[in-house]
Formats: structure tokens, C-alpha cells, sequence
């Protein structure tokens, strides 16, 4: 499936196939800590100067390295754009 903006950007949706049950969701949010907890989808796109935003994608979440919200908690720094 996908759905496009006003704006022409398209983003192709891949449901997750085991989302968490809305039962336990709840439980989760109720103590979601620092780092914890995440979605059942992330978004990923892509950039460059010539194209601009492309390549939208609405995708089950997956681990790309250390979360920033885990290494943020672990390390206390934050992340911003100077």
C-alpha cells in the first residue's frame, strides 16, 4: 500500500507483522522509561540536493545501531542542530 502527499511525496507502508497487542501496549505506557519503549513502525526516507525528500517509507521498526534515545539516556547527551 501507499499513500502520497499533496506535496507529490509518496510513502510505500509495510504493516508490521507482529505488532504489540493493544493489552500490553497499554501496560508498556504506563512505565515507558527512557529508551524503552518504541513503535510498532519507523519512518525512513531519503535526501539529497538534486531530488530533495524521496523514497518515503513506513516500515516495520528494526534497530539500526544504538537507539538515540537509549544512547542519550546512557550518555546524557541530546541531540539538536546547532
Amino acid at each position: 500500500m501507499s499513500h502520497t502527499r499533496q506535496d507529490g511525496l509518496t510513502f510505500l507502508l509495510e504493516r508490521n507483522p507482529h505488532p504489540v497487542p493493544a493489552s500490553e501496549r497499554t501496560r508498556l505506557v504506563q512505565n515507558p522509561g527512557c529508551g524503552r519503549l518504541f513503535t510498532d513502525h519507523m519512518v525512513t526516507i531519503q535526501y539529497s540536493k538534486e531530488r530533495g525528500w524521496y523514497d518515503g517509507k513506513i516500515e516495520p521498526h528494526k534497530v539500526l545501531g544504538p537507539t538515540p534515545p537509549r544512547w542519550s539516556c546512557t550518555t546524557g547527551w541530546k541531540f539538536s542542530r546547532a
